[in-house]
């Protein structure tokens, strides 16, 4: 049993970029076909997702989006909490499954093929 799954990725846009594809419905929309019926976001750094449908709909996710480093700031890294509450779950396969699509869709829309690595950032 878990309290909360974790998952992340980096995008080839800036953290204000990155913060509007997950907080703007709108936008939202563009990479993905799940939308939240409530979202929330803070100071270009923390969005919640909340009152989801399908697989994901008993819970909440929580993406903290930053810098990858300071050598560039047209990268962000998103690290995705998953949660149910404050009680800890056990995580169906189909779930994370719906987990991962949705990152990798977010991924691909901003760096179509691309999985930036640590080499990518260092050179």
């Amino acid at each position: 049993m878990m309290v909360f799954f974790r998952i992340q990725t980096r995008l080839f846009c800036d953290v204000y970029s990155a913060f509007r594809a997950l907080s703007q419905p709108e936008r939202i929309s563009r990479w993905s076909s799940l939308i939240p019926k409530h979202i929330e976001g803070k100071k270009h750094e923390k969005v919640f997702w909340s009152e989801l449908s399908g697989v994901l709909s008993r819970f909440q996710l929580e993406f903290y989006v930053m810098n990858c480093t300071e050598e560039t700031e047209y990268c962000s890294e998103i690290h995705v909490l998953l949660k149910c509450g404050d009680e800890p779950f056990q995580l169906e396969e189909d779930e994370k499954s719906c987990l991962i699509a949705l990152i990798e869709d977010l991924r691909a829309h901003f760096n179509k093929e691309w999985c930036i690595s640590e080499f990518d950032l260092s050179h």
